[in-house]
């Protein structure tokens, strides 16, 4: 054998030994969970606007336009389960051509409000089935559930409509034409 072979031969059989106070576990665990917390949050940093934007393309609706403002967004996920809050406003001008470009909404069932027939939460005090009797039947209520978040307040009182998507289990599309408000809501399993 010739001097390299010989070094070559050496440098691959060279054992590499480190004894095992020398490995800081607590430092290797914080690194391997740094990692998996890093992968699994990408999904957990998309914006807003993509979010809203793939919930739209999702339930065949059209897309936000430009004049849209204060948008917000609740979402919550588990195994199976999870809830999505939505709300933005626009132009009235824009409102028209929203609802006329969203494919989604012919689909969907849908209930008209105005002010002979409103959309309103049940009374605070309207606890037992007694008092739930005594509401006007002429309007339509809801609960409000404590997991929902303030800003969406789907009470329309004079003109809007409400949609039940027949794309997404439980999905909803409320459309305030008073105040040109739109609240986009699924919740699943």
């Amino acid at each position: 054998m010739n001097e390299d072979q010989d070094r070559i031969s050496r440098l691959v059989n060279w054992r590499i030994e480190i004894s095992p106070k020398c490995i800081h576990y607590p430092s290797i665990f914080n690194f391997l969970f740094l990692v998996l917390v890093s992968v699994s949050g990408f999904g957990c940093f998309d914006s807003k606007q993509k979010r809203t934007k793939d919930w739209l393309t999702f339930h065949q609706l059209a897309q936000m336009p430009k004049s849209a403002t204060n948008l917000m967004l609740y979402q919550w996920n588990g195994l199976g389960t999870g809830e999505t809050y939505i709300s933005f406003q626009i132009q009235s001008n824009d409102l028209a051509a929203f609802t006329t470009n969203s494919p989604g909404l012919a689909e969907g069932k849908l209930e008209l409000f105005n002010a002979a027939h409103q959309y309103l939460p049940y009374p605070a005090n309207a606890t037992n089935q007694f008092e739930l009797d005594k509401l006007d039947r002429s309007h339509s209520y809801f609960r409000r559930r404590s997991m929902v978040p303030d800003w969406f307040d789907t009470t329309i009182t004079n003109r809007g409509r409400k949609y039940i998507l027949q794309r997404g289990p439980n999905s909803e599309v409320y459309i305030n034409e008073e105040t040109s408000k739109v609240y986009l809501r699924s919740i699943k399993g």
